[in-house]
């Protein structure tokens, strides 16, 4: 017996579309939520790809693989202007200065990004939807596949987790923080579990955290350019405040769901689609 993801496929790519068409109409949030759609699609299409191999041309993958990348790059930038305008009231006033330019900088250098992402991606974006519209009703997987990949994907989160000790651990971090997002977006489309939806919020907190302590230390030898000493102090300080928060709110909850997920395997079936999410063929 086999399951279709084409649904849960449509309904990715259509909000997908939604966003894309908002970024191009320049709405400030309108990136943002397409780089988060597309990258919910392709963690579905990734968890799957032996089920799916050979059922979507080879071409638009590495394309969507493209557009994140992309995107990556903008949401980079996004975040370390705001991290800089959010701390800027803090230095001295030599500092300030250098800060202020660096500013300056950064918003040219977006805005730049955002015009290449806009006339780059829009036809390979609308290819890859065309490829998907047609391609996608043969996107089927073995019954109880989901349930598998919730299971595995739970233990290593599980494992990721209990090695956290202190917000020093960058590469522990970042993996941990790349594992809950994989479980998390495979967990929304799903159903079939009362606790599924606590879980969810549960893994959006524990990413949105370590996805700052990551930031933070991505950005550490930047902000020794900007200001050698107070940008660094601050950073290290900031670092400390979230991994605490992260050991006192929502870390062991996520241990906990996980090893409840891997172990007592719940009846998990893919949730219906609204019929109300259109995907019309593109222009």
């Amino acid at each position: 017996m086999e399951e279709s993801l084409a649904p849960t496929l449509k309904s990715l790519l259509g909000k997908a579309r939604r966003a894309w068409s908002r970024f191009e109409k320049g709405e400030e949030d309108g990136l943002h939520d397409f780089r988060v759609s597309v990258r919910r699609l392709h963690t579905l299409l990734k968890a799957f790809r032996k089920s799916i191999k050979g059922k979507l041309p080879k071409k638009q993958i590495q394309g969507l693989k493209a557009i994140i990348a992309a995107s990556n790059r903008s949401r980079d930038q996004e975040v370390w202007l705001a991290w800089l305008e959010a701390h800027k009231e803090r230095l001295e006033p030599q500092a300030a200065q250098t800060l202020e330019r660096e500013i300056a900088r950064l918003r040219s250098r977006l805005n730049a990004l955002r015009r290449r992402i806009r006339f780059e991606f829009r036809r390979p974006f609308q290819d890859l939807c065309e490829s998907l519209r047609t391609h996608c009703r043969l996107c089927r997987v073995r019954a109880g596949t989901a349930k598998e990949m919730v299971q595995e994907y739970s233990q290593e989160v599980r494992r990721r987790l209990s090695r956290l000790e202190s917000e020093r651990q960058k590469g522990r971090i970042h993996k941990a923080r790349i594992s809950v997002k994989r479980l998390r977006y495979l967990l929304e489309p799903l159903a079939g579990a009362p606790d599924l939806k606590k879980a969810v919020e549960d893994l959006r907190s524990a990413q949105g955290i370590l996805g700052q302590i990551h930031d933070l230390h991505v950005f550490s030898a930047q902000a020794i350019r900007i200001a050698p000493e107070e940008l660094p102090r601050l950073m290290k300080e900031e670092r400390r405040s979230l991994f605490e928060t992260l050991r006192k709110t929502c870390l062991k909850r996520c241990l906990a769901l996980c090893r409840g997920l891997a172990l007592r395997a719940p009846s998990i079936r893919w949730r219906a689609e609204e019929a109300s999410d259109p995907w019309p063929p593109s222009r």
